[in-house]
């Protein structure tokens, strides 16, 4: 494990025990060589005294794998920071970038979007104008058509209501009419004198009232005869089929009406004949 984890440390180890293996082989040729020069040589006992060389039993000192050790985890530490530390500055390099990109982007996505809503108002804007004025055309052709139906409904309830308004008319003409004689007979009596002025060119009138107001009218014969010439004669009858303040003559020429209700129907054909003179058709 400790070799996989520091390869240049244990070459290192295995080239010290591969010299200090060769040395020590170098020097048992060298002892060997020289038991063989003695054993081949004639020499005496002084050159033999001299030619011994003493044997001298080397040491190899083999390095010490626990005094490594501390080295080699410095090493492996300083090893593991600086891979760390690199990895570390290429990690941020890559995030900067990330986030350049990023901003990059969200630059162009508010510019697209800016666009697409700029595009999406002006379409907008042309169809809201193009439909604002087919919506104003509209509500043009409508307001027209109904005024036109006001104006033709207008006449046309003016049209139907035209002989109400008359009979309404006559028949209130009637009521005051009839209240004002009630509270002054003396409107009677002007009736009855401008229906004698109307035929007082004829010898004999005969006139007709209602007999509620017969005596009323007879106290007033004097003077009504006062009207008419000698040779005329005035004749004065009752009706009950007449109203109380209806009054009419006949001569020989016919008769002429002077009651309230034939002068209410000459006001009610008169109205009519008004209102169809205003028709613009």
């Amino acid at each position: 494990m400790w070799r996989s984890r520091n390869p240049e440390l244990w070459e290192s180890s295995a080239g010290w025990k591969k010299t200090g293996k060769l040395s020590l082989h170098g020097a048992e040729e060298t002892i060997s060589l020289s038991r063989l020069i003695k054993s081949r040589s004639p020499i005496n006992n002084a050159q033999k005294a001299a030619a011994i060389v003493p044997i001298v039993q080397l040491q190899i000192n083999q390095p010490d794998d626990s005094a490594l050790e501390p080295e080699i985890s410095l090493q492996a530490k300083v090893k593991s920071e600086e891979m760390i530390s690199r990895a570390k500055s290429e990690a941020e390099t890559v995030r900067h970038a990330i986030a350049s990109e990023k901003e990059n982007w969200e630059t162009e996505k508010r510019r697209l979007e800016e666009e697409a809503r700029e595009e999406g108002y002006r379409e907008g804007l042309q169809y809201g104008r193009q439909d604002g004025f087919e919506q104003t055309s509209g509500l043009i052709r409508e307001a027209n058509s109904l005024i036109e139906m006001s104006r033709t409904d207008y006449h046309e309830k003016m049209e139907s209501s035209e002989e109400t308004i008359v009979t309404l008319a006559v028949r209130m003409a009637e009521k005051i009419i009839g209240h004002t004689l009630e509270e002054n007979s003396e409107l009677m009596s002007g009736m009855v004198r401008q229906l004698i002025k109307e035929v007082k060119d004829y010898e004999e009138i005969k006139l007709f009232v209602h007999p509620g107001r017969y005596e009323y009218v007879r106290s007033q014969k004097n003077e009504l005869k006062q009207m008419l010439t000698n040779e005329q004669e005035l004749y004065l009858y009752m009706d009950e089929g007449l109203s109380e303040f209806d009054c009419f003559v006949e001569t020989s020429f016919g008769r002429i009406d002077a009651s309230v209700q034939t002068q209410l129907q000459q006001l009610e054909r008169q109205l009519k004949e008004r209102l169809n003179e205003g028709d613009p058709e």
